[in-house]
């Protein structure tokens, strides 16, 4: 999973994602703790510190990166 995320971070370089994350101060798009928290208590999810909110994805971002760490991972075993 980790690999995954690295990835779309990757991908996640669009001008208007750092243009509203050095106006609101936030240039990461990291989530607030208090947001963190909300989710955990209202859905029971763990949001993690380092996690982030990202804009614009495409479906064929997420397909590229799911390619390639498949790809990756299948290079590893082959040597």
């Amino acid at each position: 999973m980790l690999e995954i995320i690295a990835n779309l971070r990757l991908f996640n370089r669009k001008e208007r994602f750092f243009l509203v994350g050095m106006a609101l101060g936030n240039p990461k798009f990291k989530l607030i703790e208090q947001f963190r928290n909300q989710l955990n208590d209202k859905l029971g999810l763990f949001v993690p510190e380092d996690a982030f909110a990202a804009m614009d994805y495409h479906l064929d971002w997420i397909y590229a990166q799911s390619f390639y760490v498949a790809y990756q991972r299948q290079r590893k075993r082959a040597v």
